[in-house]
């Protein structure tokens, strides 16, 4: 069965990933490494889990992590700096989390011969145009490239691109649900956006494929994607335009090459007000 290690296990994903593979009973051992400890100590009050241990830490600190991932199977690097806006104004800070952090991970892996380590990515990784989105891609490559340095170690690497996670901290439908409740003006940035929108079961789905996988490769989940038109529609409250965040895109997309054999479906709006009801 072995063991997991989850980088920002109390995030969205991470925490989305401890619950499916509790339920599954995959892992005898299941691993939380991050640095929040209110988030932590909520985890242990929900799941009373032989199986779960916690570390207190920060990708930032190497010898943290090399301590943490003594005998560990599996690592998935969920850990981030996320917020576009954070990091155009911090930059220094994001590159500390997302790039130094994802090397130190690497290296924490090869160090002690994990057998695979899977990095959670993000459409914004695909031509980038914010600094956020830079980062991501630099950790993708690092990640993908890692295995050069492997030697006779058996550590195999792969990449899991996410679009937005349904109901993650900072995203748009919780954040509207939350001005909706206060009856306040929805702030919108474009009406021509369009974002893809991932489940937490599709995300965990298409992890658990790449942990399962050999291919040093970028796995991508096949999610609907949404018109903030269609969004608004379905919220059916007053709404004022803002304009696009500095280096924030119209439209995403999951690889760098747009896929010409099928068409992209979008929720209808019937769908969204499923959604966020």
């Amino acid at each position: 069965m072995g063991s997991i290690l989850i980088t920002g296990g109390t995030g969205t994903i991470g925490s989305s990933l401890v619950k499916y593979y509790l339920d599954k009973g995959t892992y005898e051992r299941i691993i939380v490494f991050s640095r929040d400890e209110f988030k932590q100590s909520e985890m242990r009050k929900k799941y009373s889990n032989p199986c779960l241990r916690f570390f207190l830490g920060d990708i930032r600190d190497k010898d943290r992590l090399m301590r943490a991932c003594e005998g560990v199977d599996v690592i998935v690097h969920a850990a981030a700096l996320k917020r576009i806006e954070s990091g155009e104004r911090d930059p220094i800070e994001v590159v500390k989390t997302n790039v130094d952090g994802t090397i130190n991970v690497v290296d924490a892996a090869l160090d002690n011969d994990v057998l695979r380590l899977i990095l959670i990515s993000t459409d914004k990784a695909v031509l980038p145009t914010c600094l956020y989105g830079h980062t991501k891609a630099v950790a993708e490559s690092l990640t993908l490239h890692a295995s050069a340095y492997a030697g006779h170690r058996r550590t195999s690497f792969g990449v899991v691109r996410m679009g937005n996670i349904a109901g993650s901290r900072g995203s748009v439908i919780p954040f509207f649900n939350e001005l909706k409740k206060q009856r306040k003006s929805l702030p919108v940035t474009d009406v021509n956006m369009t974002r893809y929108l991932v489940s937490t079961e599709m995300a965990c789905d298409t992890i658990d494929r790449a942990i399962n996988s050999d291919y040093e490769q970028v796995f991508t989940p096949d999610p609907p994607a949404f018109r903030l038109i269609d969004l608004l529609e379905a919220y059916g409250c007053n709404w004022h335009t803002v304009g696009k965040r500095q280096g924030e895109k119209l439209h995403e997309q999951m690889t760098e090459e747009l896929s010409s054999d099928k068409a992209e479906r979008f929720l209808t709006v019937d769908e969204l007000r499923e959604i966020i009801a």
